[in-house]
């Protein structure tokens, strides 16, 4: 039974991870996008975007 509990939460684990990880891509593009797309500064917004779905997820309780 345990092994079951373990294995349903890391299947939950990786869904949350794989949605945190979308909605990072999401929102460092808008941001890139909205900047005029320079170039060489992809991982600048990446940060700027992972800082803010992080704050958003915490407040709602996803993280």
């Amino acid at each position: 039974m345990l092994k079951k509990i373990k294995k349903k939460n890391q299947k939950t684990n990786k869904a949350n991870e794989e949605e945190t990880f979308d909605f990072i891509q999401d929102r460092a593009y808008r941001l890139w996008d909205q900047a005029g797309r320079p170039q060489g500064r992809d991982w600048e917004f990446w940060f700027m975007a992972e800082q803010e779905v992080k704050t958003r997820f915490n407040k709602l309780g996803k993280s």
